[in-house]
Formats: structure tokens, sequence, C-alpha cells
């Protein structure tokens, strides 16, 4: 990890575009090569930051990811400036839109959420628990292979295809915004779930178990009572 003095850190980040921010402030820029620097901003308390940087996880999991053959930000350096107490990965960004901005044109939102679905399936079986999963960190291009992930720190990838008990969890976190979960609701919640266990290569009474666990702690994806 290189080291930036506060001079070389305003040299890098002149003149670089805002594009994402939090209440800390600003967090991604758009540099004039078109690169992209994400910041992560050390907290004032000990936690695992300490002993394995954000940054680095983030570098870790894009390097594993596309050894699993899943497309994402290409990391070219990562920093660390001291005086600013931040980390900072450097990166190229995935052409695309965000599955979140394709899925606001109505055209073709079938097909891409059954796509979406089964990529998520994919994910799974790879041992991939991204914590980070929602509409707006999966970027769609053109192409057999259209999705990628972004923000990719917040991940654990495991040896093996995840738990039941994983996956259920990995549900929660995508649709953790509304608007998320009106574009799965208005192409039909079960039908999502479906196309997703069809791809798992999860046994029958996996499914079933799937199902039932799936339904009962998330009350999004429980079928309507009758009336």
């Amino acid at each position: 990890m290189n080291h930036l003095s506060t001079d070389q850190y305003q040299q890098l980040l002149d003149r670089a575009r805002p594009l994402a921010r939090d209440g800390r402030g600003v967090k991604v820029f758009e540099l004039a090569d078109g690169m992209i620097v994400k910041i992560f901003r050390r907290r004032n308390f000990i936690t695992s930051d300490f002993l394995r940087p954000y940054a680095v996880r983030f570098q870790q999991n894009a390097e594993s990811l596309l050894v699993l053959g899943v497309k994402t930000v290409d990391v070219e350096n990562i920093f660390t400036c001291p005086a600013k107490k931040q980390h900072l990965v450097l990166y190229r960004s995935v052409a695309g839109r965000t599955l979140r901005e394709v899925l606001a044109d109505p055209a073709g939102r079938d097909d891409i959420l059954a796509r979406f679905s089964i990529f998520f399936a994919q994910l799974h079986g790879k041992g991939i628990f991204f914590r980070s999963i929602h509409f707006g960190n999966v970027i769609v291009s053109e192409g057999d292979n259209p999705f990628a992930l972004i923000d990719v720190a917040d991940m654990t990838i495991h040896k093996a295809a995840l738990s039941l008990s994983k996956r259920v969890r990995n549900f929660k976190h995508m649709i953790r915004y509304e608007e998320d979960r009106k574009r799965i609701e208005a192409n039909g919640v079960e039908s999502f779930v479906r196309n997703y266990m069809d791809a798992s290569l999860l046994s029958s009474n996996e499914k079933e178990r799937f199902w039932q666990r799936l339904t009962k702690e998330v009350p999004f994806f429980r079928p309507p009572n009758p009336t």
C-alpha cells in the first residue's frame, strides 16, 4: 500500500468530480482521466479496519471475483494518507448502468430481473456473500454476461456454496431499498424466487427448506393471504 502525503492527496483529487457522499463527506470521486477514487475513512475507535483496512478488502475481493468469473472493477492501486486518516482505492469503473437505472425503463424489465435472479443464485453457488448487494451496486452492460458488482469491500467469499441461512440473509440485504422492492413486486415476487431456485443447483429438499425459511424470515417474500 502506497503512502500519500497531504500534498500528494490534494494533487490526486485536484479537479476531481464528486460522485457520492455520506454523512462524513464525499466518498467517491471521478478523476479527470475517468479513473475512480473511493475513500474509506478510519473511525475514531478500534475496529477490524485497523487490522485489515477496507481498501485492502476491496482490492482482494475484486481480485477474487475476477478469478471466479464475476465481473467487477479493475483496481489499479490502493493508498493510505495518515494525515487524513483515510485509505483510498484507485480503480477503473465498469461500463454500463446500474440495475436500478435499467429497471426504471419498463422495456425488458421482466427479462433483466429474471436474468438477475439467476446471476444472484450463481453468486451464492460460488460462495459469494455480498453484504452490500442492492440494485445500485450491480452494473448492467451488453452481452451474454451482463452483470458486474461494484462497491465490493463488504463481502465474504467462501470455499463452498452458501448455506441456506446465508442465502436468506443475503436476500434481506438485497431488498433493503423500497425502490428495489417495488421493482421485484411489480414483476412478481414468487417468480423472482422461483427463477433463483431453478438456477441454484439446490436439491428439491433444500429448495423447499429454503422457501420455507425465506418466507418465514423475510415478510416481503410471503405469498399474500387468500381472500
